[in-house]
């Protein structure tokens, strides 16, 4: 109103005055459009940077290099060149708007807007590209008036440029802040490049390691017959020959051929179970079975060397527990062998004990809607037991818990791995627990669903045949 337009003229009576306060408001605008600009190109350089990383191929990578790069600077013609290994010239990779026709054009160093950014490893700004004297034969029939380059750097050694073209029509330069933003965009772009690089080479070593799987695999699978028949003719045939009539001596040394071929046996199939194992080829059945006659066939095969050893071996089904499940009875028949055989060998006296307890789980088993079950075995000795900064190495292939261990009990220190394993891929673990000189305990898990069974007499809490009948029990 008037009274503030007189306090104004008061404040400010002669024209020096007036002009300052004009260059001041002037002035402040200018910062404050150049604050904006500046916010603006931060905000476009996030967004670029966060495109830029989630981009894993490297020909998509170099096209989004480009075409962001030209967002951003306002301009349709940009370029990148890239040193190719083992040669003396760059080489346009990608190329857009003027430059789209060159692509797979290669260059000297020194040659051209790129050719110098390489030889000098700084930024170029060529203002009037038509009247510089450095500009690539190639290039000189082109419409632009102004372009700018910057060199992309991988680990402190260049690898290429990036470049960014103003047409004459548009009758644009590339200023101070703009060589800037050129600049850090190379800088974020060297990132990205390096980014998918190092995805590349991850991919060609997982695609290489997974040739040699599948290599491995399909020479195991033919191989795997091969082997194992000639092994169980040897084995066959003298326990066939014990059976003759031979002298001491003899038979001393077929039984040594016998038993060897069992223990090499022994070692050809935990080789060939961890090598399906660690190629992923190893599938598990889903049959029902009865799980008292599985823990009973597994304490069959240890029985003997047990009482040989004056060893008591036994075995607990908690209550809960169902007789029948669906799973792979091979498979764990294949953890009871391994784990009780482990504690038969380690244990010189007192006893082993495999037992079975069973939890609810929340959530059913994906092969079924039937309720699931975690089936938790433990199997318990009194041997020697484990050093407990040795425990570590149990579960690694090929490692046992003393170097010694397989001299003297002999072994290839994979049956634990296997059995891990086997125990992981039935959706559960495997863990121990030890001391010293006092035993050792192993717990393993699995998943299972009950099953139907038959039902057997003998199991019946109730027998009439036994009532009103004395019985001694001798342990």
């Amino acid at each position: 109103d008037q009274t503030w337009y007189q306090q104004v003229i008061h404040l400010v009576p002669d024209s020096d005055r007036i002009r300052s306060f004009i260059i001041d408001i002037t002035e402040r605008k200018r910062v404050q459009e150049q604050l904006k600009r500046q916010n603006q190109y931060l905000a476009a350089l996030n967004a670029t940077t966060i495109g830029l990383m989630s981009r894993l191929d490297i020909n998509e990578l170099l096209q989004d290099i480009v075409t962001r790069a030209g967002q951003l600077l306002g301009t349709s013609h940009g370029f990148i060149f890239l040193l190719d290994s083992g040669q003396d010239e760059l080489q346009q990779k990608v190329g857009v708007g003027s430059f789209e026709d060159t692509i797979g054009t290669c260059i000297k160093r020194g040659e051209g807007v790129s050719g110098k950014v390489w030889e000098t490893g700084k930024p170029l700004n060529v203002l009037d590209y038509n009247t510089w004297e450095n500009r690539a034969s190639k290039y000189d029939a082109f419409e632009i008036a102004a372009v700018a380059a910057a060199p992309l750097m991988s680990g402190g050694q260049f690898i290429g440029t990036i470049g960014m073209a103003y047409s004459a029509e548009s009758g644009k330069i590339f200023g101070d802040t703009e060589m800037e933003l050129l600049k850090r965009f190379a800088e974020l772009a060297s990132l990205a490049l390096d980014n998918a690089w190092l995805f590349a080479e991850a991919q060609e070593a997982r695609k290489t390691a997974e040739a040699a799987n599948e290599a491995k695999s399909a020479f195991l699978a033919n191989m795997s017959h091969e082997i194992r028949t000639p092994m169980n003719a040897i084995i066959g045939m003298t326990s066939l020959l014990i059976d003759t009539h031979l002298d001491r001596e003899q038979r001393d040394y077929v039984e040594t051929v016998r038993q060897s071929g069992e223990a090499l046996l022994t070692i050809i199939n935990d080789i060939l179970d961890f090598s399906k194992i660690e190629a992923d080829r190893l599938e598990l059945e889903y049959q029902a079975f009865n799980l008292r006659e599985c823990m009973e066939n597994a304490l069959d095969l240890l029985a003997p060397t047990a009482a040989n050893k004056g060893l008591d071996l036994a075995y607990m089904i908690d209550r809960d527990t169902p007789e029948a499940i669906k799973g792979d009875v091979t498979r764990l028949r294949q953890i009871f062998v391994n784990l009780l055989s482990n504690a038969v060998k380690f244990t010189e006296t007192g006893e082993v004990v495999l037992s079975v307890s069973t939890e609810q789980l929340s959530s059913p088993a994906p092969s079924s809607g039937s309720e699931a079950k975690m089936l938790h075995f433990i199997v318990k000795d009194t041997g020697i037991g484990i050093p407990e900064d040795r425990m570590n190495r149990l579960f690694q292939s090929f490692s046992q818990v003393d170097a010694s261990t397989t001299r003297r009990f002999g072994g290839t220190g994979l049956g634990l791995a296997i059995s891990k394993r086997l125990s992981e891929m039935m959706g559960g673990s495997m863990w121990v627990e030890s001391k010293l000189g006092e035993g050792s305990v192993f717990h393993f898990t699995i998943q299972a669903e009950a099953a139907p069974a038959p039902a057997r007499a003998y199991l019946d809490e109730i027998q009439p045949a036994l009532q009103a009948q004395r019985v001694l029990i001798v342990d």
